[in-house]
């Protein structure tokens, strides 16, 4: 049963990140005809933003990092927070690349999650949902904050306790010193600019996966809620359409099939997007929480290093986060499906006709199946192979710690 409140705009979940990308010029659609002067305009722009934030700077790190680790002065703590950096930054390059790649994808999605039976669907519900999009919105400003308070120790406090001597990133540009006098304060100026625009892209790419996976489970929630009223449903059903118990629950259960059927089809949208993106996460964010951990233990007097030590932490921090939300959010969509079929169950179809509780009987069979979200064809998202990934973590420091 539907009632007169309005629908909730499900376009929130992921509002706040894609109007953050169109405001940095980092969002990957073009709103101009293709042979329009402001296409070729825009499309400027962002290949300008494109190659002064996301080559330009970790092609001068990387440069810099070889020509470190050929030196006879190479340092582990330096080494390790440099390749931290490089691979950090690589990460974020390669997702915003594959999002452009992907862009129609992208816009699918977002399609399916404003569909007007997902809406429908919502209606009951208004305030659960709005609860789920309250908290995306708080996990996006988490994220966002961690990022922000990261770079602005890396980039303001430590170099200001130096005096601003000595640039925030490590770069090599080969044809000319970064460190000399006519260049440095022009480097230091960019550095301070670019690092924002590419924190604030991690922050965005990153929560609209979550935002993608709450809202996944939010309708998997909101098809619980209905299958549990069912009772209000059929008694609404009989009152104002004149039938009997078997056609109103005929009705109901189209409802539900139907809703469960565009879940499982989200997911699968969500599965082709992101798939790639959680692998590489999980990857990458392995080797860089284990080489940030290399670092955290190389500095030297700790006590007298307190910002170096916070900043290194802090880090590895934002990164064992993100990896343990992936997991959390695609174990949630597992879970909260097999939940379904427990619900189902509950109904009051034991009386119906037999055609009907065979339907149910397929129903919950269809229910039971796991609904799980991949890391391509690495592991499920779940949990346990968060535990798994953390575990190799562990084993990968030990060895560089007895190495280094």
């Amino acid at each position: 049963m539907t009632t007169n409140t309005p629908n909730v705009d499900l376009y929130q979940f992921v509002s706040w990140q894609i109007d953050t990308l169109k405001a940095m010029g980092t969002w990957f659609f073009i709103p101009f005809p293709v042979k329009s002067l402001s296409f070729f305009k825009v499309l400027l722009i962002k290949t300008f933003i494109g190659i002064s934030v996301f080559i330009i700077p970790t092609g001068g790190q990387l440069i810099y990092l070889i020509r470190l680790a050929y030196s006879e002065n190479a340092d582990v703590q330096v080494m390790a927070g440099m390749l931290n950096l490089i691979i950090t930054e690589l990460l974020i390059t390669i997702k915003l690349l594959d999002f452009i790649i992907r862009r129609n994808s992208i816009k699918n999605l977002i399609k399916q999650m404003t569909n007007v039976d997902f809406c429908d669907f919502t209606k009951d519900y208004k305030k659960t949902t709005q609860t789920k999009i309250f908290i995306t919105r708080c996990l996006f400003i988490f994220i966002l904050g961690l990022s922000a308070v990261d770079i602005a120790v890396h980039v303001l406090v430590v170099p200001g306790l130096h005096g601003f001597q000595y640039l925030p990133l490590k770069m090599d540009f080969i044809y000319f010193d970064v460190n000399d006098k006519r260049y440095f304060n022009y480097i230091f100026a960019y550095q301070i600019l670019y690092k924002p625009i590419i924190s604030n892209t991690f922050a965005c790419l990153t929560s609209m996966r979550w935002g993608s996976e709450i809202f996944a489970t939010s309708q998997i929630e909101n098809l619980i809620h209905t299958i549990e009223n069912v009772e209000r449903f059929l008694k609404y059903e009989m009152e104002v359409n004149n039938c009997d118990k078997n056609e109103a629950f005929e009705r109901f259960f189209k409802k539900c099939v139907m809703h469960h059927n565009l879940i499982i089809r989200f997911v699968g949208s969500i599965q082709d997007i992101y798939g790639g993106h959680i692998s590489m996460t999980m990857i990458l964010s392995s080797g860089i929480i284990c080489s940030t951990a290399v670092q955290f233990s190389a500095i030297e007097h700790p006590l007298n290093n307190i910002t170096d030590l916070f900043w290194v932490f802090a880090f590895m921090v934002i990164f064992v986060s993100v990896l343990y939300a992936d997991c959390y959010f695609g174990n949630g969509i597992t879970t909260k499906n097999f939940e379904i079929s427990h619900a189902i169950y509950g109904c009051p179809w034991v009386d119906l006709s037999r055609k009907h509780r065979k339907n149910v009987l397929i129903f919950i069979a269809r229910t039971q199946q796991p609904l799980v979200l991949y890391a391509v064809v690495l592991a499920p998202v779940s949990l346990e192979t968060f535990t798994q990934v953390m575990n190799w973590t562990y084993k990968g420091f030990a060895l560089l710690n007895q190495t280094k």
